[in-house]
C-alpha cells in the first residue's frame, strides 16, 4: 500500500505557496481562472496559468505556449464547462458553431466480430 501524499509541490511564484491552505489556494485559483475566461482573451489565460503552474505541470505549459488561434476555441469549450459561467454559455457555443468545423458523424458498420451472421457458403459437387 502506498502512502498518502501529506504536502504539495510548492511553487514559490504562486500566491499561497508559502504554506496556505491549499483548498483555499484552489479555490483563489478558480476565481481568477473564471475572470480570465470571463475576459475571453488568451493573454488572459496565459496570465493565470503562469501564474498558478507549477514546474512540474508540462501540459499547463503546452497549454499556454499554444498560438492564439489554438486557445480560442479551448477558452470557449473550457467556458461552457464552468456553471459559474453559464451567461456566457450561449455566446461560447454561437462562437464554437461560426469558426469550428462541423463534427464528424459517427456511422454505424458492419460488426466484424462473432455478432456478424456468416455469409451462406456454395457447396460443391
Amino acid at each position: 500500500m502506498v502512502a498518502p501524499r501529506t504536502t504539495m509541490p510548492k511553487n514559490q511564484n504562486r500566491p499561497g505557496a508559502a504554506g496556505g491552505d491549499p483548498i483555499d489556494d484552489y479555490l483563489v485559483f478558480r476565481r481568477e481562472l473564471r475572470a480570465a475566461l470571463r475576459e475571453g482573451t488568451p493573454a488572459a489565460l496565459r496570465t493565470v496559468v503562469r501564474r498558478w503552474a507549477g514546474p512540474r505541470d508540462p501540459q499547463l505549459g503546452a497549454l499556454i505556449a499554444q498560438p492564439d488561434q489554438m486557445l480560442e476555441p479551448i477558452i470557449r469549450r473550457m467556458i461552457l464547462e464552468e456553471p459559474q459561467l453559464a451567461e456566457l454559455h450561449e455566446a461560447a457555443r454561437r462562437w464554437l458553431i461560426e469558426h469550428e468545423p462541423a463534427p464528424i458523424r459517427p456511422r454505424a458498420i458492419a460488426p466484424t466480430d462473432a455478432r456478424r451472421t456468416p455469409r451462406p457458403r456454395k457447396q460443391v459437387d
